[in-house]
């Protein structure tokens, strides 16, 4: 039974993540933990249109865009707890679906030091286009990129942006995929001209480059690049998504 997702601010709380260079907690620019989707799923059901809220103080609404025979469902969440839940995306040959998140300027890390993250458990590996789980601009976006993704051979970030008068990107990716049907957090940390990504916590890649001024007027969009085919559609599922910009 098709279900429509309602516009409900979230009641769990917020997500806290670190500054990346203070190692203090940081107001998130972005943070959904999905869990007011039970307000309208009680059983778990798919919904193919609507809007959900974030949290925080300055909570995000992001809306389900749906095109062939794409679904989103609410499943259980990455902790396993009753009443954590997550946003499970279409599987191949299923149609496309994300989530989208309005332009907003404070979205837009510019120079300055950003975390994303996100938690995902795969369904099935990618092919050789990979899976977008959260980006904000697109490869020639004008005003650069920030963008996590899985590839082929595992998880990577990538910034893109100017440098004074050149367009620029560095990309980091991690060794090793991630293995199916297993929760497992990533981040991507940008820390004046690094560019970091951990893995359940653990770092498990750095490159340098990416003090890039990073401002476009795209959404942020979860689990593809858009709602078109092809999209690099995310096959899996996707909780507690977060950006803190210092």
């Amino acid at each position: 039974m098709r279900r429509r997702l309602g516009t409900a601010v979230a009641m769990g709380c917020a997500a806290v993540l670190l500054s990346p260079g203070l190692g203090q907690a940081a107001e998130p620019a972005l943070s959904f933990d999905f869990n007011d989707v039970a307000t309208t799923q009680p059983d778990g059901g798919p919904a193919i249109s609507g809007c959900l809220a974030g949290s925080g103080e300055d909570a995000k609404i992001g809306c389900v865009v749906a095109r062939g025979r794409g679904e989103v469902q609410a499943v259980a969440g990455a902790s396993g707890r009753p009443g954590d839940w997550a946003l499970r995306f279409p599987g191949p040959g299923q149609g496309t679906a994300v989530l989208e998140v309005a332009d907003a300027p404070d979205l837009n890390p510019d120079t300055k030091d950003f975390t994303a993250t996100a938690q995902v458990r795969l369904d099935t590996l990618p092919g050789p286009s990979g899976y977008n789980v959260i980006q904000k601009g697109r490869y020639r976006t004008r005003g650069g990129q920030w963008k996590m993704q899985v590839d082929q051979a595992g998880p990577d970030c990538r910034v893109a942006g100017r440098r004074g008068k050149t367009e620029s990107g560095t990309l980091v990716a991690a060794p090793r995929q991630l293995p199916l049907h297993e929760w497992h957090t990533i981040t991507c940390v940008r820390h004046g001209d690094q560019l970091r990504i951990l893995i359940d916590g653990q770092e498990r890649g750095a490159t340098s480059g990416a003090d890039l001024d990073v401002s476009n007027d795209a959404p942020v969009l979860i689990a593809g690049k858009h709602s078109g085919a092809p999209n690099d559609q995310l096959h899996g599922a996707v909780d507690n998504v977060g950006l803190t910009i210092d």
